[in-house]
């Protein structure tokens, strides 16, 4: 342990229907504590800046300890804490009480909906949210999107003004008149 006053880190966390991930954004973390109770999970540790990180979050909900696991890699601390009901809806927040704190982030690369079916997500083609095309997710659902409106062919990019090839002049290339005084 260190006199010197602690800085909370940066967390970020997601869910899904059984387990809840949390990662704790700290580089070349050396020394880490870590404690994990049914409520509650306790981190402290010094980052590769020098600083004394720790955190102490009260959970939403009540996991499982003897299932959770934690890792330690050279970005920080990774959870996958184990829900201690899978039957449970989802939690509506990572920590009890009121107040978001600042530190505390959404990870959107893990995240997945309740609404989410258990063979979509991320590896379906879906980014979070279920939206095609974010982080993670294909293109092939935003070309499915545009065909249903009509507007999209693969291979056919209907009328857009001109070909692909700039073989058309369009107004835009015309050179701008110069500047007057």
């Amino acid at each position: 342990m260190t006199s010197e006053k602690p800085v909370s880190p940066l967390v970020y966390w997601a869910q899904h229907k059984d387990v809840v991930f949390v990662r704790i954004a700290i580089e070349d973390c050396k020394e880490p504590t870590v404690k994990i109770d049914k409520q509650s999970l306790h981190f402290s540790g010094k980052g590769g800046d020098g600083r004394y990180y720790e955190s102490d979050m009260k959970l939403f909900g009540e996991i499982d300890p003897d299932h959770s696991k934690h890792t330690l890699h050279g970005r920080g601390l990774e959870f996958e804490l184990v829900k201690a009901d899978d039957k449970a809806p989802f939690w509506k927040k990572l920590l009890s009480g009121d107040v978001k704190p600042h530190w505390l982030k959404i990870d959107f690369n893990k995240w997945k909906d309740e609404e989410d079916s258990e063979d979509e997500g991320a590896g379906a083609g879906a980014g979070p949210g279920g939206f095609p095309g974010g982080p993670g997710g294909s293109m092939g659902g935003f070309e499915e999107i545009m065909k249903q409106m009509g507007g999209f062919d693969q291979g056919n990019m209907g009328d857009m003004g001109g070909d692909m090839e700039g073989d058309e002049k369009d107004s835009d290339d015309e050179p701008l008149p110069d500047l007057e005084d």
